[in-house]
């Protein structure tokens, strides 16, 4: 491969990495947004429906809650707990999430006034969204020096 084709490879990659993290980047500020408003999202008593552990690929593990609640007179069923987690990664962690539901329980179901359907259990900013936002930095700074090493090599 002739040094021009390299520096092209090596340019397209660094800009393919980029677009990656500028999108990694986007989603976590969507998340830290959302994380944040929802701090001042009212709430209503909803109970819960499931609290178990399930399994996903690779031996992860994660907390899967369902809940009613009802906004006004309309009946309405969630599944998320939190934006950005805690959902838990391994086994442990995942039944600690799920420990603090109980079938059967009431707890407070906090809801997006404009869309009463989106709601969540625990309002605030978790480490997911954190995460989301350094991995997509890493991705755009890392890619983006590579970038400019490639334009200087000759």
């Amino acid at each position: 491969m002739t040094s021009t084709n390299k520096r092209f490879s090596a340019g397209a990659l660094s800009l393919a990495g980029m677009g990656a993290g500028v999108l990694i980047l986007g989603m976590g500020s969507i998340d830290l947004w959302q994380s944040i408003r929802c701090k001042d999202w009212p709430h209503t008593e909803g109970v819960i429906i499931t609290a178990k552990v399930e399994s996903g690929s690779r031996n992860r593990y994660h907390a899967a809650i369902s809940y009613e609640y009802q906004v006004g007179r309309i009946p309405f069923f969630g599944t998320r707990i939190a934006i950005g987690g805690p959902y838990g990664s391994s086994k442990e962690d995942a039944g600690g999430v799920v420990g603090r539901y109980r079938r059967g329980e009431r707890v407070p179901v906090f809801y997006s006034p404009r869309h009463p359907e989106y709601a969540l259990l625990e309002p605030g900013i978790f480490g997911g969204t954190w995460e989301a936002l350094c991995v997509g930095a890493v991705f755009v700074a890392g890619c983006g020096g590579l970038l400019i090493a490639s334009r200087k090599t000759k």
